[in-house]
């Protein structure tokens, strides 16, 4: 059982005055105790839905540690999930009480974020929150918790009385990535041509539990030493970085193979024989087939070396002082690696282990690719790069992004742009996976969510951690010391050694809205040490305060301690013994920008002060360091990117504020005319923007309840009136009258009304939808008010121009030919757990409008041959199966209208010999959608008379034959499968809910009217479930000089809701990306430019794409050559 937390958990027979043990796991769940004093009291525990994304399956507690709970005579609330590992009938027999709601629960347990919607007032919660470093992706949240008075535990600042961490998972996360770099090396040697044992090997979420993945390598490891591996690859080296638990973990799983362990010193003398085999190109003197793997683990040691070469190294002094080494892992190991594993701590300060620029030097130094030459030369080392640290330009600069599980891997190569001296390029590769054959690439892995791929034990190893803690939490007596340090907020406000974040966030928005000195002393300081427990970092900003400096935060690393030679979760060796634990101390980092106004030595006053304070709070074990030579950077970064004006002022009247009242500036605003779904998410962006914002709708019920979640329940900065667009000009023109731009998300029909108001009160206008005619008429008078309509800013229309022009500029700035080959896809479809029906779809917007877009006739390029398809059968007929644009997604693709008309709005040479525009369906939409048009369901024609109210009554208003219906069932197919969904077969199925069809059956009515309401009435969206918005596009352009080859573009987006209407991914790609077009306006973006705007404008789609990134709707962008 566990031992020695704290006095508050003391082993039997123990005392206060007892020395701790160190923790250890007992053999079993049920042997874990609840400590006595608890077990006979009676309290309630929930256990959230994770929503935070698809492949984050694990869970707080087990059914095991629900069922030990249950027996003490804690209640356990479950929140029902079909994603969580164990199901929900799992826990209903370990005796949970499966509910939706768990507002009896007095504290409620998650793993990730929960949604601020979510969130439930006056409760406990625990989970990784990601908000201790001032993250501004998180900051809602928190305001929320706050808002809410939730007290916030943060599972990453659980600890023991000696600093070390209770729940962690980087063990995990090193075992479940060393499964899947297996897979990685597999596929990446075939490419190169080179069939391995390493092949067959899956990712770890494949498999049912870690044992299984473990059964898995231990059979690929008995291949290795039976048949073995071609000798021309040499040895087949690992090189393991840091001696931290992720690098444990993923040894763990490499010793399951034969190998042999050497350092770092003995990697030349395996290559003694071989010397050719470091270089990509093996002598071939061996026929030996090669029958173990060799591992290395190199340390900081091995990765740098002092400038001064009279002195040998010192960690100490490495720490402190890293501008005084230069890395030499480039040169010393990495050649002779075949796979790089990355586990090691990194920050800037600090050399990389392999730059651009220096790949680029280890793929020119090796010669010899086996697919190139054809020759018997091995691969190109290093072969694959596994960063599990998954660190985004960081130690290894080339991994250019993180990857998800369904798709792990990529290429990369370095290349040095024709026209600079100094800057690198990496050239990522997709086309091919991991299989392409040129080995100037190399193998990347950057998974951030690996733990989540062991989720079983991962979710064993939470709860065995938590599960002495979880009687506190129910008692009023105060928490232990390992929770009570963990606690961010309660009783509405941050905590004392967490007061930090607020300082944080001030600056953060200081750096806004505000000019820092120009002028005056600057200076950068790094500080290490126990930073935030002990509170030297709130000492250290309050200091900084009292003598007006200006101050922000380059870097914080706040790095929990754990364990020394084992992990939290400690397991019994082999022969019995139980592994020693020793402490680590780690050390969190903060680099301090910090400006002060000119005068005699009040910088170095300053920092004396610093460091003085560093030395004298008692267990910082802080140090502070000056980086030499850095200048911050301007904390209005923001403000002088719009040349020195705040939000919205133009350049004049920007010039007479600063003369008249300098700092003081008007709050602008903008209204937003309708009230569905799509507007909460923009109109969050907006206020957290600092915009005043007016909702104008019909419906002011469905207004009020937008403005209540968009401001979750605050209504600040929001305000609601009363506007009928269409009907109502007058209040129309009174609302822009008060804005300073208008947002319309009204139906399309009614823009023009919009623009035309506008025209008269002078407000810019950004709309989510196509230009229309109405629209396009009002251009001249547009241009005469000088005033921009900014349209489609949406996601089909919108995020696919800025997409698609930011490649050909981009092509265009490298000097590549003529666009050869376009094809963009889109569609909005239910996320997988959530496609539950025939169809595969659910309806995240008008069901009319998505059946009148089906079918419609379409045109397009196919290399070089125009194709015009009519209506109806020949458009189902053209759709395609995709699986390869998304894999692991069962996709097809089907003509999306005129595609040809968009040559020109992208502006590119007419004639491109592919063009084509595409909507994105899972398999099998055609098919049903087929099936539909041949029985008339398709048809828009109005009829009068009684309208059917059964199946039976339509199918004999159209003329649908039994027979016709046994064929169509004979088939077997999607089509067969939606006819008995909805109960066409049945004799006297009703078509939907007889009140649906409304109280006058005796009108006009139509069969696709009728359709639309039955798959309405099945298609909805229920509560919890998500959507998910998908766009790939790819842009081949050949080569400047005519000739062979070219260069492919990818750009690939994908969007999960978060399973509330207002936090669809419909919802956010259209309604943050209209408020981003309103921000971008009003900051000045479009000055001078009026008439309607495309987002095709470098000056649209720069600013959107990088704003809306901030918000999780990023571009995947790859590169390759053809």
């Amino acid at each position: 059982g566990y031992t020695g937390f704290s006095q508050h958990n003391l082993s039997p027979g123990s005392s206060a005055t007892s020395t701790p043990r160190p923790p250890r796991l007992s053999s079993c769940v049920a042997c874990i105790p609840i400590p006595m004093s608890f077990s006979a009291r009676r309290g309630c525990i929930g256990i959230v839905k994770e929503t935070y994304n698809a492949w984050e399956r694990r869970s707080p507690l087990t059914p095991a540690h629900v069922r030990r709970l249950v027996k003490s005579g804690i209640r356990v609330l479950v929140e029902p999930s079909a994603l969580r590992v164990f199901s929900d009938s799992d826990f209903a027999e370990a005796g949970a009480e499966i509910s939706r709601d768990l507002s009896e629960a007095q504290a409620i347990l998650g793993v990730k974020q929960v949604p601020e919607a979510r969130l439930l007032p006056d409760k406990t919660y625990l989970f990784f929150s990601h908000t201790i470093k001032g993250q501004p992706e998180n900051m809602p949240l928190l305001d929320k918790i706050l808002q809410d008075n939730i007290r916030l535990i943060d599972y990453e600042r659980i600890a023991t009385d000696d600093h070390m961490r209770l729940v962690a998972f980087g063990a995990f996360a090193g075992r479940a990535g060393m499964v899947n770099c297996f897979r990685g090396l597999g596929e990446r040697l075939l490419g190169l041509g080179f069939s391995t044992p390493f092949l067959p090997i899956g990712s770890s979420y494949m498999y049912s539990g870690l044992q299984e993945a473990k059964d898995a390598v231990k059979s690929m490891g008995e291949k290795i030493k039976h048949e073995g591996m071609p000798p021309e690859l040499g040895p087949v080296v690992f090189v393991f970085t840091g001696r931290g638990n992720v690098s444990k973990g993923a040894l763990e799983i490499f010793k399951l193979l034969p190998h042999r362990m050497v350092t770092p010193e003995e990697l030349p003398a395996l290559f003694a024989k071989n010397p050719g085999s470091t270089g990509g190109s093996s002598s071939g003197d061996s026929s030996e087939r090669i029958r173990e793997v060799i591992g290395c683990v190199v340390t900081t040691e091995h990765m740098v070396e002092m400038k001064s070469e009279s002195k040998s190294f010192d960690r100490e002094h490495y720490r402190r002082f890293p501008e005084e080494y230069r890395p030499v892992f480039h040169k010393k190991i990495a050649p002779y690696a075949s796979v790089v594993v990355t586990g090691h701590y990194w920050d800037p300060r600090f050399p990389r282990l392999i730059t651009t620029p220096q790949l680029h030097e280890l793929r020119q130094s090796q010669s010899g690719n086996p697919r190139d030459s054809g020759g018997t030369g091995g691969p190109k080392r290093p072969v694959m790069v596994a960063d599990l640290t998954c660190d985004v330009g960081g130690s290894m600069e080339f991994l250019t992004h993180t990857t998800e599980p369904h798709s792990p891997y990529y290429l990369v190569k370095a290349r040095k742009p024709v026209h600079s001296e100094d800057t690198w390029d990496v050239v990522i590769s997709e086309n091919e996976g991991l299989t392409a054959g040129d080995d100037e690439f190399v193998g990347m892995m950057g998974l951030d969510i690996l733990p989540s791929e062991l989720p079983k034990e991962a979710s064993e190893s939470f709860g065995d951690a938590l599960m002495p803690l979880i009687p506190s939490l129910l008692d009023n007596e105060g928490l232990p010391p390992e929770l009570e340090r963990a606690v961010i907020a309660e009783n509405g406000a941050l905590t004392d050694q967490y007061a930090y974040i607020a300082k944080i966030r001030h600056e953060a928005q200081r750096a806004q809205n505000s000019v820092a000195p120009t002028k005056g002393e600057l200076a950068r300081v790094h500080l290490e040490g126990h930073l935030f427990d002990t509170g030297l970092m709130n000492q250290a900003l309050n200091l900084l305060e009292s003598l007006g400096a200006d101050f922000s935060f380059h870097d914080i690393d706040v790095k929990p301690n754990h364990l020394k030679g084992t992990e939290m979760k400690m397991e019994q060796g082999s022969d019995g013994t139980v592994a020693q634990a020793t402490v680590v101390k780690n050390h969190s980092t903060a680099v301090l920008e910090i400006a002060l106004e000119p005068g005699d030595h009040q910088m170095k006053s300053l920092l004396q002060s610093l460091e003085n304070l560093t030395k004298a709070i008692p267990g910082a074990e802080a140090s502070m360091t000056v980086v030499p030579g850095a200048r911050p950077q301007s904390s209005a970064k923001a403000h002088a990117e719009r040349g020195g004006r705040f939000p919205g002022e133009s350049k004049e009247s920007a010039l007479k504020a600063s003369r008249d009242s300098p700092g003081i500036r008007e709050k602008r605003t903008v209204a937003v005319l309708g009230s569905g779904m799509v507007v909460v998410p923009g109109i969050r962006r907006l206020i957290q923007s600092g915009y005043d914002v007016i909702i104008a709708s019909a419906d002011t019920v469905q207004a009020e309840e937008a403005a209540v979640k968009a401001t979750n329940g605050t209504t600040a900065h929001v305000r609601v009136e009363k506007v009928d667009v269409g009907q109502d000009d007058e209040g129309l023109h009174n609302l822009l009258h008060q804005a300073d731009a208008v947002i319309s998300l009204v139906p399309p029909p009614y823009h023009g009304d919009v623009v035309k108001t506008a025209i008269r009160t002078k407000t810019p206008v950004v709309t989510a939808s196509y230009v229309s005619d109405s629209v396009r008429a009002l251009e001249p008078e547009a241009k005469e008010a000088g005033i921009p309509v900014l349209c489609e800013m949406g996601l089909d229309p919108g995020l696919d121009h800025m997409a698609i022009r930011s490649v050909i500029d981009k092509a265009q700035q490298m000097g590549c030919g003529d666009l050869v080959s376009f094809q963009s896809t889109c569609g909005g479809l239910p996320a997988p757990e959530c496609a539950n029906n025939p169809l595969l779809y659910k309806f995240s917007w008008s069901p009319s409008g998505v059946l009148a877009a089906t079918g419609a006739a379409a045109r397009y390029r196919r290399d070089g041959k125009e194709i015009d398809l009519k209506y109806g059968t020949e458009v189902f007929e053209a759709s395609i199966p995709s699986p390869d644009l998304f894999p692991g997604l069962s996709l097809e693709v089907g003509p999306n209208r005129n595609s040809l008309a968009y040559e020109t709005v992208y502006g590119v040479r007419p004639g491109v010999p592919t063009f084509f525009r595409g909507t994105l369906r899972y398999a099998g939409w055609a098919d049903a959608m087929k099936t539909a048009l041949c029985l008339g369901l398709l048809d828009n024609n109005p009829r009068k008379g009684p309208k059917p109210v059964s199946w039976a009554h339509l199918c004999d208003a159209l003329g649908i034959s039994d027979e016709s219906l046994a064929k169509i069932q004979a088939d077997q197919g999607v089509g067969s499968s939606m006819l008995q969904w909805l109960g066409i077969e049945q004799d006297g199925g009703l078509i939907v809910d007889s009140d649906a069809l409304g109280d006058d059956l005796d009108t006009m009515w139509s069969p696709v009217e009728l359709f639309a309401q039955a798959l309405w009435s099945k298609c909805q969206y229920l509560p919890g479930e998500r959507d998910m918005a998908l766009m790939h596009n790819q842009l081949i352009f050949g080569r400047e000089d005519g000739n062979g080859g070219g260069t492919s573009f990818t750009s690939k987006l994908m969007v999960m809701g978060d399973g509330d209407p207002e936090g669809s991914a419909m919802a956010r790609t259209v309604g943050i990306t209209a408020a981003v077009g309103a921000e971008i306006i009003l900051e000045g973006a479009l000055d001078g430019v009026s008439g309607i705007v495309r987002p095709t404008q470098r000056a649209v789609y720069e600013p959107t794409l990088a704003r809306i990134a901030s918000d999780g709707i990023r571009f995947e962008e790859h590169e390759s050559a053809v």
